[in-house]
């Protein structure tokens, strides 16, 4: 459903506004536990944990304490177990 704006809304929000929040980068420093990373939801953590190259998979939980075990490491100090596998491309 629109709006008068124009924009479709999902739950009452202007979905570009969703889609804006979606898309920024998750600062680690802004968060002090794995548990405020929760709030996220399970989209944005995959996103994040994605876009540094670590494994986007499991429970809210999983991911939330994945993504805030690199808070303050640098990527090429990354635990092995935490990275994703690198798809072979042909």
């Amino acid at each position: 459903k629109s709006n008068e704006g124009g924009a479709y809304t999902r739950e009452g929000v202007a979905t570009t506004e969703i889609e804006r929040d979606e898309a920024k980068p998750v600062n680690l420093e802004e968060y002090s536990s794995a548990k405020e990373l929760q709030a996220l939801g399970l989209d944005r953590l995959k996103a994040a944990l994605q876009v540094r190259g670590l494994k986007c998979g499991g429970k809210l939980e999983d991911r939330a304490e994945r993504l805030f075990a690199v808070k303050g490491i640098t990527p090429k100090d990354y635990p092995a177990k935490l990275l994703a596998k690198k798809v072979k491309k042909n």
